[in-house]
């Protein structure tokens, strides 16, 4: 039986940083102090009083695993009392790691095998990486900003890539679905290109952002092969757009 939750889903636009120690263990304290991610589904692992509950968006969110937990040689294990399916083992294993390397977080949980029906790494939501650091995104450098939210100032074209020649996506969300992004729009800015781009008489960044209020981007309207494989890609949320078109809002 799937057991059914309420979640206040709130957008994280003030940034606390949480530094980990070259030499850190895992520990109680630092599972169940923040929620832990995963960037390909938006899977949510929490942890309370030695349990653990694994929360997935399937319409609405629904815990998918439930049980307690322990940690022995800096690993997780987590024993699975209650599961959605079968398919999800009953014992699981993390491994805490860090990276350098990530765009938006910089520590995780790692599993130690492949796990058909289980994410294999969550990343801490309170490791955000810090502002000015420099990151990748496809083989392209862009510093990491403070995230905050943009408005468009006109219709805006969102792109794979930061260049004018990059394939164009269509934007698919709750109750929208465009070939661009229309005037209004809300953005939040995540990073920016290192240099800035001279296009016709505008020179500036290309920004690197998702959409304030939910959706993702895809290349096609019918293709729901297309459709399924962008699903599963943890850059679907994400597009680049040119910053002449673009400003923080206000606030009120």
């Amino acid at each position: 039986m799937v057991k059914k939750i309420a979640i206040i889903m709130l957008i994280p636009l003030l940034i606390f940083v949480y530094n980990m120690s070259a030499n850190e263990k895992l520990s109680i304290e630092r599972l169940e102090k923040t929620l832990w991610q995963s960037l390909i589904n938006n899977d949510f692992l929490k942890f309370d009083n030695n349990t653990f509950r694994l929360d997935r968006f399937l319409g609405t969110y629904i815990v998918i695993a439930s049980g307690s937990y322990k940690i022995e040689a800096n690993r997780l294990i987590l024993n699975v009392e209650y599961k959605e399916n079968d398919k999800i083992p009953n014992n699981l294993v993390y491994e805490y790691q860090q990276s350098n390397d990530n765009l938006l977080y910089t520590v995780y949980l790692k599993a130690v095998e492949n796990y058909e029906e289980m994410q294999n790494r969550f990343w801490a939501k309170d490791s955000n990486v810090p502002e000015g650091s420099k990151r990748f995104i496809n083989g392209i450098e862009v510093i990491r900003l403070k995230e905050a939210v943009y408005i468009t100032l006109e219709n805006l074209n969102a792109r794979e890539n930061p260049n004018i020649n990059s394939k164009k996506f269509y934007f698919r969300g709750p109750e929208l679905l465009k070939e661009y992004l229309p005037k209004g729009f809300k953005v939040i800015i995540i990073a920016r290109t290192i240099k800035k781009e001279k296009i016709s008489e505008w020179e500036n960044y290309w920004y690197f952002v998702k959409p304030y209020e939910g959706g993702i981007w895809r290349f096609k309207l019918e293709d729901e092969s297309e459709w399924m494989d962008r699903m599963k890609r943890p850059d679907r949320y994400y597009c680049w757009v040119y910053g002449q078109f673009i400003e923080e809002m206000k606030k009120e």
